[in-house]
């Protein structure tokens, strides 16, 4: 099943060396902005940014603990009675496809209100946190029906965060930074980190990985606090405000009223 995969991921790889770098007629009647060339100064901007690591941080970390569950979720839950590999399967199951139908559904309701996006990245963070704390014990209970409740709000609160965090980022880190650059460096580390997350807590393991999820647990916890610290000691600034007209502006097509009545300014 690894190797099928892992042909399958390499050969849809193959049509990014052909596909143009911007579709043959712009998506939208709006110009989308332009970003500077990427250097080392786009780095320095977004290193020196501190509201970048309030999110950057705990996305990555999110994104190895979820990385890690999915992958070790047989040896988490099967050392205890009555879980077996197909009840570990279809809790990875809910896990992905609960987070998915989630995620489908709050995306568009979150676009369509900016204004609620950083509340809401302020109550999954800690809901997230709290889960992988009950994820030490509660395989213990032998309790199916809750494991698989657990998972679900795992993955409803995670799969809605990833793109709110991202779409965030964006505003946090300006116009001089690219989403492309804050996103794949987020996205790198986030990978990186569900490697060492899954070396590390197959190392703890004894007869169950009671100490591996201790340990993501503890992770996870050490990041709830930064998120929650947006729009606070200068971090985030006037963020709240700007998502909010920004927001407005794409809902109402003010954008596109301003670039049609200059347009009309011109000719006259």
């Amino acid at each position: 099943m690894v190797l099928y995969i892992s042909l399958i991921s390499t050969i849809s790889t193959f049509p990014t060396l052909i596909l143009p770098s911007a579709p043959p007629t712009p998506p939208t009647t709006t110009l989308p902005p332009v970003h500077p060339p990427l250097s080392r100064k786009t780095f320095r901007l977004l290193f020196k940014n501190p509201s970048f690591f309030l999110l950057a941080l705990p996305f990555a970390i999110y994104t190895s603990a979820f990385n890690a569950t999915s992958s070790l979720l047989v040896p988490i839950l099967t050392p205890f009675s009555p879980f077996s590999e197909t009840t570990a399967g279809i809790a990875g199951g809910l896990l992905i496809v609960v987070g998915l139908l989630s995620s489908a559904i709050t995306s568009p309701l979150l676009d369509r209100y900016p204004t609620l996006r950083l509340p809401t990245i302020k109550f999954l963070v800690p809901v997230i946190g709290l889960g992988y704390i009950i994820l030490c014990f509660l395989p213990q209970t032998g309790s199916v029906v809750g494991v698989y409740v657990l998972l679900s709000i795992l993955g409803a609160a995670s799969f809605s965060l990833v793109p709110l965090a991202l779409e965030m980022l964006v505003d946090v880190c300006g116009a001089d930074v690219g989403a492309e650059v804050s996103s794949t460096v987020c996205w790198t580390a986030g990978q990186l980190g569900g490697a060492v997350f899954i070396v590390v807590m197959d190392a703890l393991r004894g007869r169950d990985m009671r100490w591996g999820c201790v340990f993501q647990a503890v992770c996870c916890v050490c990041v709830v606090p930064l998120p929650l610290c947006l729009g606070y000691f200068g971090t985030g600034g006037e963020l709240g405000r700007r998502v909010g007209e920004s927001g407005g502006r794409r809902m109402t097509g003010e954008v596109l009223q301003e670039e049609e009545d200059g347009e009309e300014m011109m000719h006259r």
